[in-house]
């Protein structure tokens, strides 16, 4: 492991990172995802997001509140690029 890499506790003391929709729909998620992401490869760990939450952000995408489904496509198109991760 690369010492010159900051690793949260969090990471390292949890087997399974889980997402929830709330949690993705948030404002600063993209900035988590950001702060962790070198972390994350580092240690050799995922996050995941279940059916359940995949298909509750597709409900948003395909919906009519605009805010909701701008924040679903960018989940979207950054676990399109980070898929590995995710």
């Amino acid at each position: 492991m690369n010492n010159n890499i900051d690793i949260p506790e969090f990471l390292i003391k949890n087997d399974i990172i889980m997402l929830d929709t709330s949690f993705i729909m948030d404002n600063d998620f993209e900035v988590f995802v950001e702060s962790i992401e070198l972390p994350l490869m580092t240690i050799k760990k995922k996050m995941f997001v279940s059916k359940a939450v995949w298909a509750e952000l597709l409900r948003h995408i395909n919906g009519n509140d605009k805010t909701k489904q701008k924040k679903a496509n960018k989940f979207y198109n950054c676990s399109e690029s980070s898929s590995e991760h995710l």
